[in-house]
């Protein structure tokens, strides 16, 4: 290709007969390739660059099983934020979705939070951070968490958290 120029790569993904049931994933990469001739005189230094797609793959109808192992109040990144931790139990992918609401003693809604979008792929555990706008004055909060991972069903659990300052 020329500089400036773009092309468009289309694929298929074909997945064996009897492959088992089950979240398959992997990654299709592009890299540069300098011209070395250019550099054949004097000093110079040649660079390669390299972009990938990751690439998901469902086969078969493998249940989605995941757990909200538990939720916290914490910091990413230097910044407040509520910390989720995501267990994928099962043998595929699946994305992260849902809501965090924190509300007063008083019952006041005082947080809705979307939880960010997220893969997490087969057998492995995750945290996901979720940003608060501003940190939690000091006191006590209900906050209720609820985790869409692709079952019929949500997962939702609540805590009661103490913020001192």
């Amino acid at each position: 290709m020329n500089p400036g120029e773009t092309k468009s790569v289309r694929y298929t993904i074909a997945v064996p007969p009897d492959t088992p049931p089950g979240g398959y994933h992997s990654a299709i990469s592009f890299e540069t390739v300098p011209d070395a001739s250019a550099a054949s005189s004097g000093n110079r230094m040649l660079f390669t660059g390299k972009i990938a797609a990751a690439v998901y793959v469902i086969a078969g109808r493998p249940a989605v099983e995941g757990d909200l192992a538990d939720f916290s109040l914490g910091e990413k990144n230097g910044q407040p934020a509520f910390l989720l931790s995501v267990e994928n139990t099962g043998r595929t992918h699946f994305r992260t979705r849902g809501k965090i609401r924190a509300f007063s003693a008083a019952g006041e809604k005082l947080l809705d939070l979307e939880i960010p979008d997220d893969v997490l792929l087969p057998e492995s555990r995750k945290s996901v951070a979720c940003p608060l706008p501003r940190p939690l004055d000091p006191g006590s909060y209900r906050v209720v968490c609820e985790l869409d991972i692709g079952r019929p069903e949500l997962m939702e659990m609540e805590k009661t958290i103490e913020v001192i300052q």
